[in-house]
């Protein structure tokens, strides 16, 4: 790094670090394809995932990544009710324990609070080097975005475990609005919280995407978050638009 100061000379500063293996940034199908926790994976068979070279040696042994049920299973148990899920920024060392729980398996060590959880959940989705809506299906699912069995229509198209991630998050924000007198949820909320997450473009940055939407610390209305998304770009509408259908249609999977 170059640090530079007015009326001064500039600091040559070097960083160093070391690359921290997790859950967080791999593939779907790499993870439905670990028995183990990722912290007991070889290096050389978690490279032949990332590459896609699975052989008749690394069947998939789960239909969704276990790392995903655990964060979603924590938050069924304890945040359920909580007022304003999604809508507040954990803390950062709490997402350090969680992170390190799920590529452990000690997972019986997490003991965090709600926030934590429910942004771990975002930060996973986002991290995932493909997204749950694959980067090849992104325009197909902008265009039917207007239409719930075109939309539909995509997600029975795409990769058989990133269908099965997508209706498993569906039904769990499907059981959140159950409950939104309790946690003040509303389908137009979640639709805008995960549209950006579940559909990212492939030319830009889901967290920055996100974070150009709805800063996790925002406490705005529901009617003032409306009006604000009214002036968002086509594209952020038509990705709430499509998760927005498969959160009020009834759907056979």
């Amino acid at each position: 790094l170059v640090l530079h100061l007015d009326g001064g000379k500039d600091l040559f500063i070097t960083v160093t670090g070391s690359y921290e293996r997790s859950c967080f940034g791999c593939a779907i199908e790499t993870l439905v394809r670990l028995k183990c926790p990722l912290n007991q994976v070889s290096k050389d068979v978690l490279k032949r995932l990332e590459q896609r070279q699975y052989g008749d040696d690394m069947p998939p042994v789960w239909d969704i990544p276990k790392e995903l049920w655990i964060l979603v299973d924590q938050l069924y148990k304890y945040g359920m009710l909580t007022n304003e899920l999604f809508q507040h920024s954990g803390l950062n060392t709490e997402f350090v324990v969680i992170r390190n729980a799920l590529d452990t398996g000690f997972v019986d060590k997490i003991n965090v609070g709600v926030h934590s959880l429910a942004e771990s959940l975002i930060l996973f989705l986002e991290a995932l080097s493909e997204p749950v809506i694959p980067f090849a299906f992104y325009d197909r699912s902008i265009e039917s975005s207007n239409n719930f069995q075109n939309s539909k229509q995509v997600v029975n198209e795409i990769p058989e475990h990133h269908r099965n991630v997508f209706y498993y998050l569906i039904a769990f924000f499907r059981e959140l609005l159950r409950h939104s007198n309790s946690n003040k949820l509303d389908v137009k909320l979640l639709a805008s919280i995960f549209g950006s997450v579940l559909l990212r473009s492939p030319e830009s940055s889901a967290f920055n995407e996100r974070n150009s939407i709805i800063h996790p610390n925002f406490t705005q209305s529901t009617d003032n978050n409306s009006s604000f998304r009214s002036h968002l770009p086509s594209h952020h509408r038509q990705r709430d638009a499509f998760v927005f259908h498969f959160l009020v249609n009834d759907f056979d999977i």
